[in-house]
């Protein structure tokens, strides 16, 4: 994923729930409030240097940003996946940084925290 890939495409996640908005806002709130134990286990894992605990955080953490498009968060969360496949510890301080902005731009993106139901 280059930098043409967007930190919020909207409508591959509203592809996802099927063009239901309210759907959406349900999906972006949930992801929202469990973004935060997801990035805590896959810190947890960089830092135990957990190569198979890594993977699967990192793999969770994938899943969710995929779903609401969260296109740049899924790549960065990829990267990091495929890195504790390989067991390259070498760079997992570098990626999980870089998984982190990730996470920052996605939860404050304009549109994802219009998209939060109240």
């Amino acid at each position: 994923g280059g930098p043409m890939e967007s930190i919020f495409n909207v409508d591959k996640a509203l592809k996802r729930t099927m063009g239901d908005e309210e759907l959406l806002k349900e999906l972006i709130t949930f992801t929202v409030e469990d973004m935060d134990k997801l990035l805590q286990d896959v810190r947890r894992a960089t830092q135990s240097g957990e190569a198979q605990e890594l993977k699967n955080a990192a793999h969770k953490l994938k899943g969710s940003a995929g779903t609401v498009g969260a296109d740049r968060l899924f790549y960065a969360a990829f990267n990091l996946e495929q890195q504790a496949a390989e067991g390259q510890t070498s760079r997992w301080s570098e990626s999980l940084k870089e998984l982190e902005k990730q996470v920052e731009c996605w939860l404050n993106h304009e549109q994802v925290l219009q998209l939060q139901s109240n």
